[in-house]
């Protein structure tokens, strides 16, 4: 795995993008989500587990989750949990900050 840098700081991604926005990232061909939540930024697959339906215009909930618009099964932003365990986690991590305080992902 290898780290890979999305902000420079934490001050830059919050400038960038708001509480419970979501953007599309993409890495190495493939589309992924990444959401604010608070001061919290989350990477995750872009679509759900449940039926591949796409998560980058669905609601992000009161509480750090992101609600598939198709089915309204709801994945937790912490550990990718569906809450009533219909389907396989989301895979999602949280950016972390590194040694020269840029928010990564291990990917």
């Amino acid at each position: 795995m290898k780290e890979i840098i999305l902000f420079d700081s934490v001050e830059e991604a919050i400038k960038m993008m708001v509480h419970r926005e979501t953007k599309r990232v993409k890495l190495e061909g493939n589309t992924y989500a990444l959401t604010r939540f608070n001061n919290d930024f989350y990477f995750y697959e872009a679509l759900c587990p449940h039926q591949q339906y796409s998560l980058l215009q669905d609601q992000i909930g009161i509480q750090p989750e992101v609600i598939c618009g198709w089915h309204g099964y709801r994945f937790s932003l912490e550990g990718g949990e569906e809450f009533d365990k219909r389907c396989r986690n989301l895979k999602v991590q949280k950016l972390q900050l590194n040694n020269k305080s840029a928010l990564f992902i291990q990917f």
